[in-house]
């Protein structure tokens, strides 16, 4: 019972972990909302909190077009892994730093 609840906790840790880097790196509330089951009024809260810069709204800069073939192959890499929808997210924000995740959500969206 101990391991399980020890677990269960190491997983709230690391899923709080992601949220708050996916908030860094400029995700959506709506994709936020949907990959972690909460309101978007909730999302938007504590994205306020987490990264004020971020919370501005406007337009994200988007990626330029020599960019866009290598973001649209480590997605579909990505795709390929077995790997929960909010990890890939997490790994294609990692891998295009200088793009907003909002901007890579358009792009992989298309």
């Amino acid at each position: 019972r101990l391991a399980q609840d020890l677990a269960r906790f190491e997983r709230s840790r690391q899923d709080r972990g992601i949220f708050e880097d996916l908030i860094r790196a400029g995700a959506t509330p709506g994709l936020l909302a949907r990959l972690f089951g909460m309101p978007e009024a909730e999302v938007r809260r504590q994205r306020r909190v987490i990264a004020p810069e971020s919370a501005k709204g406007g337009r994200p800069r988007q990626p330029d077009d020599a960019d866009l073939p290598q973001i649209d192959a480590a997605w579909r890499d990505l795709l390929r892994e077995d790997l929960a929808e909010r990890e890939r997210y997490w790994r294609l924000a990692a891998a295009f730093p200088g793009y907003p995740l909002a901007a890579l959500e358009l792009v992989v969206g298309r």
